[in-house]
């Protein structure tokens, strides 16, 4: 068996943008046991990453500025010596797809991969300035010029196909080793209600606070909320924020009893991925999520946890779930394998090898044929 190298380009620095993390930095090692030769490079640097994530925008735009260069000949050495390139959203963390065209212009084999909506704007925090530098152009730039197309769910490769026939379903996958079963949680302990997610994405939590607020004052739970801080006190919610870390997302994930995963029934919500839910599905513990976009794939109506119609209530299903342990349990068996069979990493990256390998096969005999 023939083994290529693979340069991915990614836009976070690693271990750190759950994008990346869930999709090529764990798919690597599954890629690299079939043979395929892995080189991650990374856009951002952890000094980029923390002042992004400190809200200090002068400091990261400095930063990025001055990495950008340097990136960029990084980038274009890996692309150069590998067989095949693939993206991941976009080379850079911002700005046109340079690097992507010249790639293009070299006549090297161009993977795309993408897992949100991001040829639109954002829902929030966005403005011309943002919109100028972001280029969402870019994502049908980088897909006409690319072999194949990998998106994370249906949605996302209806679009895509506007600029490429050749795309194909990558969803996005969780480590089943890693997320293992959690342990079976004692029938007398106060139920945990939590939701894992980041500050760009704390604002669909906030649409059902109210609701929680309002249910904690019928049954007994305690509220978790990894990665974002939002203000429970003023829904006269008990519980706590946490912030998120890789070294502790496991240990956290596995402490919550019923997964929570709202959103707005709009395009941008339409292109997520759903990875709340898979993950809580993971460690066997039942899902409520909106009825959007692929969250109906991953959380099964009535099975593994609940669907909540957007703008719908969702106290109904909660009661359900808080007032009966053995349901929990049951769903949470049922998420589980659902999980193991659709959206572990080792099953979606033997796919994801065979596409890879299909693109270089045919990469190669497309030159041994020559001009016609």
């Amino acid at each position: 068996m023939s083994q290529y190298k693979i340069a991915i380009l990614l836009p976070y620095e690693l271990d750190t943008g759950p994008s990346q993390r869930y999709r090529w930095e764990q798919w690597a090692g599954h890629l690299e046991a079939e043979g395929l030769r892995i080189d991650l490079v990374s856009c951002s640097t952890p000094a980029i990453g923390l002042a992004r994530r400190k809200g200090l925008s002068l400091r990261s735009a400095f930063l990025f500025t001055k990495r950008y260069i340097p990136w960029m000949f990084e980038a274009l050495r890996a692309a150069w010596r590998a067989d095949l390139v693939v993206v991941h959203r976009n080379a850079a963390l911002t700005g046109p797809p340079i690097v992507e065209a010249i790639i293009a212009m070299l006549g090297k084999p161009l993977v795309y991969d993408l897992d949100d909506a991001i040829y639109r704007p954002p829902e929030v925090g966005d403005n011309f300035w943002l919109r100028l530098m972001r280029c969402d152009w870019r994502c049908g730039f980088i897909g006409a010029r690319s072999a194949l197309v990998g998106a994370g769910n249906p949605n996302l490769c209806d679009y895509m196909r506007s600029f490429n026939d050749n795309v194909v379903l990558w969803p996005t996958t969780v480590d089943t080793e890693s997320y293992d079963l959690r342990a079976e949680t004692d029938e007398a302990a106060i139920p945990v209600i939590g939701w894992t997610g980041s500050h760009s994405t704390a604002h669909y939590l906030e649409m059902i606070l109210p609701a929680l607020g309002e249910l904690q004052r019928e049954l007994l739970f305690e509220m978790l909320v990894i990665g974002a801080k939002v203000d429970l006190d003023a829904h006269g919610l008990a519980g706590r924020c946490v912030a998120w870390s890789a070294a502790t997302e496991v240990a956290l994930t596995k402490l919550i009893d019923i997964g929570l995963m709202p959103l707005a029934d709009t395009e941008w919500a339409r292109g997520k991925c759903a990875l709340k839910a898979i993950q809580y599905l993971a460690f066997g513990t039942p899902a409520v999520v909106s009825d959007v976009g692929m969250n109906r794939d991953v959380v099964i109506d009535g099975e593994n946890g609940f669907l909540i119609e957007p703008g719908g209530d969702w106290k109904p299903a909660l009661r359900i779930l808080l007032g009966d342990w053995s349901l929990r349990q049951r769903m949470g068996r049922k998420g589980r394998a659902h999980v193991v069979a659709h959206y572990s990493a080792d099953v979606v990256a033997n796919t994801i090898a065979r596409d890879l390998r299909r693109v270089l096969e045919d990469s190669r005999q497309d030159r041994r044929s020559g001009p016609a």
